[in-house]
């Protein structure tokens, strides 16, 4: 388990005082601790779990997906990314103008 993901869950995502979260926001919880799942795999999470997106769970119900999702990611290395801008790199110099790297960043994620 990870030290301290309870709290730390309750404290930015339990906004009612349940000390729970909705179903669909698993995803972006995950995301906060270091795990990347896409969105349609967030939604599977909860789909697969049987629970309506609006169902509020607690830590006990979150970390048994957090834990199997935890299992199946893989960790994006410093290279990774280097590979990942390198498609953008037009001119094969290294480098990205800021411009479109800003276009890259705010328009082309996962819709």
């Amino acid at each position: 388990s990870v030290p301290g993901i309870g709290s730390g869950i309750n404290a930015e995502y339990g906004k009612v005082g349940d000390n729970n979260i909705e179903a669909s926001q698993m995803g972006e919880v995950m995301r906060a601790f270091g795990i990347n799942p896409t969105n349609a795999r967030s939604r599977r999470l909860w789909k697969v779990s049987t629970l309506p997106a609006r169902k509020r769970i607690g830590f006990n119900r979150f970390m048994p997906v957090f834990e199997t999702v935890k299992k199946e990611s893989k960790p994006m290395t410093f290279e990774d990314y280097v590979e990942g801008m390198k498609v953008f790199d037009r001119d094969l110099v290294g480098y990205l103008n800021s411009g479109e790297l800003r276009h890259l960043l705010t328009f082309m994620g996962e819709k």
